[in-house]
């Protein structure tokens, strides 16, 4: 270590203009990052209903619709309505070829309209039932129009139609699976502007607590913000899209990246305070912490690398620009908290040598830890038989955002907002009127399944076409979405109220019952919720294959730093009490376990170690040494004590910036890192030091 802080001494200025290049190519590549909305990384990569959805577009391209909602203070459609709802259809068809629109006004001719003809279209409207685009409610008039695109409509798109709407001063609500997805994008933005600066202040805040050092407060986590920034140089670099998940990865690698610049900080402040030489206390660090350091990098990283093994790529992508920036502020870490240091800078600040929570919890070694364990193993037994699997688009949105409210408003009147389909084949052999018979029946029965909405098929459409007084209000050129002849193909649209997986399930399970009188159809199920529903099924055995995996490399790297069975088996099992912990947690709480809450696990593994690791380290050194296990175990409390629960508390509210998130996926990771930190430093300098001080 003496080596190495020498070779940084005689290189320092270079290295500092070497330092200098790598941020301004790391800004560099902030400028080419690019986002993506696409929910396609949460499907399972051996999706069933995937595969079925892509089979379905080839005949019926148009399965993302754009659902608007109009509000209008009237019970009876007037004049002005007419003409607003005019307009905004003379918008989208003059602005946006290949968007066929559903909607009550579907003309831009209002010189022939009178009091006699709103009268007509209102008779008309009302005899449509499920195909009804207007609906009276609370002295209310809405006009329900549904935009379906051949082509992808973009964010720009989506920013335009709102912008006519509010111009035009017309109240409005908007849904469906396009507006979700694509909404999401700026929500991102907000995300990546805001809650890794907020992340970074909370932990300056929290270090400057403990350290009571400007410098070293600022130093502590310099390491961890330019890991941060090293990474998302990296990704725009190399042109990879920043996702709803992705997003995450710089804020791991603030939060959890900052754990080693504590570390080396408070180490280096004790040595400079008993030694007063800047270069003998960096090398007396590196020497007492170095190794810890490497290996807590190392194992934050397995933690996340683990979840490769879950079967979608939004994970993957988590896990590898998480990993990569959390070894960037591993290697930051050495690279320039040293680089600084070596100039002869001090650290000014009181050392704490033993506070009252350290205090506090060395009155439960011992007898009490064991009762502290019994606790946990309850909270695990009660709460693990609670836990369920949910998770889908809507749910990842806060009830505050637009998105979650706008769903609201509409599914009340329209009965739902997010389609489901069920497609199938028409039969050469089975005549028009008995394939219509068969569907209607059909269509009558979802409508009597628990959660389901409206249905909607092509069939509801040409039983109208019959009525004279009905025809008029149909505009054919829809029945193209729900039938496709040259391909002898038809969809069936389905709205649920709601999106939980037994409700999807009894869908599917219904569909399939009907395969004995109406097998000629060979009819399917699919669409985005049916992807996510397969996607919860898997969430238990992804989550259990993935902590396992980074228990099993967490526990190698043990072995090869500590050398010692006994005490890699130790350190493991505070991480064990805290992952049975995170599993009643969920129970109790009602938190469900899926995509998100599933990676928890393997990242407390990781990152969750890390204080078993210093404290055990130093406990290892020391009775090398030739303290005694007691000796040994109350000194590595001493000197680890403060700078674990610091981090702890420094990462869980470093998370907690994850609050102002409009999205709740990362409400809910806050929530969970809260817990699984808190839980597992308290495990680390209880249970821990207790096994530890009875090993020989």
């Amino acid at each position: 270590m003496k080596t190495y802080i020498e070779l940084i001494q005689r290189y320092r200025k270079p290295l500092f203009a070497l330092l200098i290049m790598i941020n301004i190519f790391a800004l560099i590549g902030l400028t080419r990052i690019h986002i993506s909305s696409d929910f396609q990384i949460f499907v399972p990569t051996d999706s069933v209903y995937k595969d079925k959805l892509d089979e379905m577009d080839t005949s019926f391209p148009s399965a993302d619709q754009l659902l608007i909602q109009f509000e209008m203070d009237e019970t009876k459609v007037s004049m002005e309505t007419y003409t607003e709802l005019a307009d905004f259809y003379k918008y989208i068809d003059t602005n946006y070829k290949g968007v066929t629109v559903n909607g009550s006004i579907t003309s831009t001719d209002t010189g022939a309209i009178n009091e006699q003809s709103l009268a007509i279209l209102e008779k008309q409207i009302e005899g449509l039932g499920d195909l009804s685009t207007i609906k009276v409610k609370d002295q209310k008039m809405y006009h329900i129009y549904t935009l379906f695109s051949e082509e992808p409509l973009t964010h720009d798109n989506l920013n335009d139609i709102e912008s006519y709407m509010t111009d035009a001063g017309l109240t409005y609500a908007i849904s469906g699976n396009t507006y979700i997805q694509l909404k999401v994008l700026d929500y991102i933005i907000f995300i990546l502007t805001r809650v890794p600066p907020l992340a970074l202040i909370t932990l300056l805040i929290v270090f400057n607590f403990q350290i009571r050092s400007k410098k070293g407060t600022i130093l502590s986590v310099l390491p961890a913000g330019i890991g941060a920034l090293w990474t998302l140089g990296i990704v725009g670099w190399i042109g990879e899209p920043v996702s709803i998940l992705t997003v995450l990865a710089p804020i791991f690698a603030i939060v959890i990246g900052s754990a080693d610049g504590l570390h080396f900080i408070a180490h280096v402040q004790e040595e400079q305070v008993e030694h007063g030489d800047t270069k003998l206390a960096l090398t007396n660090t590196l020497k007492m912490v170095g190794v810890p350091m490497i290996i807590t990098t190392v194992t934050s990283m397995a933690g996340f690398l683990s979840l490769l093994v879950m079967n979608t790529e939004a994970i993957k992508g988590l896990a590898i620009f998480a990993s990569l920036g959390i070894m960037l502020a591993g290697i930051a870490t050495w690279y320039i908290l040293p680089l600084i240091l070596s100039g002869g800078l001090i650290l000014h600040g009181k050392v704490h040598k033993d506070r009252i929570l350290k205090k506090g919890l060395r009155r439960f070694w011992g007898l009490p830890s064991i009762g502290v364990a019994v606790v946990v193993i309850a909270i695990f037994i009660v709460g693990a038989g609670q836990v369920k699997q949910e998770f889908n688009m809507l749910s990842i949105y806060r009830s505050y955002t637009e998105v979650s409210q706008n769903n609201e408003i509409i599914s009340e009147v329209n009965g739902g907002t997010l389609p489901v389909f069920i497609y199938g084949d028409i039969p050469a052999d089975t005549s028009l009127e008995q394939m219509g018979q068969d569907i209607l029946a059909l269509e009558d029965g979802l409508r009597q399944q628990e959660g389901v909405g409206k249905v909607v098929s092509a069939f509801d459409f040409m039983s109208l076409m019959n009525d004279p007084s009905m025809a008029a209000s149909i505009d054919q050129s829809l029945l193209s979405e729900f039938v496709n002849i040259p391909d002898m193909k038809f969809k069936i649209m389905v709205f649920p109220t709601v999106h939980e997986n037994a409700i999807l399930q009894n869908l599917d399970d219904y569909i399939g019952e009907q395969e004995n009188t109406l097998s000629a159809y060979n009819m399917q199920v699919t669409g985005a919720s049916f992807m996510m529903m397969e996607l919860n099924e898997s969430m238990l055995v992804n989550q259990l294959m993935s902590s396992a995996l980074a228990m099993v490399i967490v526990f190698l790297l043990l072995l090869i730093a500590l050398r010692q069975v006994r005490s890699a088996l130790a350190s493991l099992i505070p991480i064990v009490m805290t992952l049975l912990f995170l599993f009643g947690f969920l129970g109790l709480t009602g938190i469900s376990l899926n995509i998100i809450t599933c990676t928890i696990f393997s990242i407390t593994v990781g990152v969750g170690i890390d204080y078993a690791i210093h404290f055990t380290s130093i406990w290892r050194v020391r009775v090398k040494e030739g303290m005694s296990s007691e000796e040994a175990a109350d000194l590595a409390y001493y000197y680890t004590a403060r700078p674990i629960l610091a981090n702890a508390f420094g990462l869980s509210l470093g998370f907690t910036a994850l609050m102002l998130s409009p999205l709740q996926i990362h409400m809910t990771v806050s929530i969970l890192m809260w817990a699984s930190m808190m839980v597992s430093v308290v495990f680390s300098l209880i249970i821990l030091p207790s096994i530890l001080r009875r090993i020989k």
